[in-house]
């Protein structure tokens, strides 16, 4: 009788044990998410107040040919020959170059982006276009605005952000200019 008696008290004790670490551990899972989920919105809302960055037009910023291999390109070699594959090559090459670096600038002007406090407390939004010249070792020079936010306030902060985010990526060997000029709009916008 007493062994029968201490079996079912300790089929309930354990039980409970169990069944306790089950909702302790569901309760524990229920708050890391809660806590991830807040998280996530402070992320979000840390960046939801920057300005956002369009690069519009580089002129130049893809690679320019050569005089040599203008003069090569304009000799048309049958199609399939090694002079015409190595060209392709190296043409989608150079593209993708020219597509890499002006992500790289993106990235670095959006890392030095700002929404300027006085700008957020009046409610100003808008996009500025500033154009400006980046030289070989990735210093800039020439930061101008081309479109104004119409806002002082921002369209100063745009350039600033220009200038803050040099020096920027240094030419590839592949780029055979001495500086590029390009165009962004930074897009001013609250959320």
């Amino acid at each position: 009788m007493i062994t029968m008696a201490a079996l079912l008290l300790s089929a309930a004790v354990h039980g409970a044990a169990i069944y306790g670490a089950a909702r302790f551990g569901s309760a524990d899972a229920k708050q890391q998410e809660t806590e991830t989920a807040a998280a996530a919105a402070v992320e979000r809302a840390k960046y939801a107040m920057l300005p956002d960055v369009e690069i519009i037009s580089g002129r130049r910023a893809s690679p320019k040919p050569d005089a040599a291999e203008e003069e090569a390109l304009e000799k048309k070699e049958p199609f399939g020959t090694a002079k015409q594959e190595s060209a392709a090559f190296e043409a989608e090459r150079a593209a993708n170059e020219s597509f890499l670096y002006r992500d790289g600038v993106k990235r670095a002007i959006q890392q030095a982006r700002f929404y300027p406090p006085q700008a957020r407390k009046e409610g100003l939004e808008g996009p500025a276009g500033v154009e400006f010249t980046i030289l070989k070792d990735g210093s800039v020079e020439n930061v101008a605005l081309f479109s104004s936010s119409g806002s002082g306030v921002l369209d100063r902060e745009a350039m600033d952000t220009i200038s803050r985010a040099a020096p920027y990526p240094r030419f590839t060997a592949l780029m055979k200019d001495d500086k590029i000029t390009m165009q962004v709009f930074i897009v001013f916008k609250l959320n």
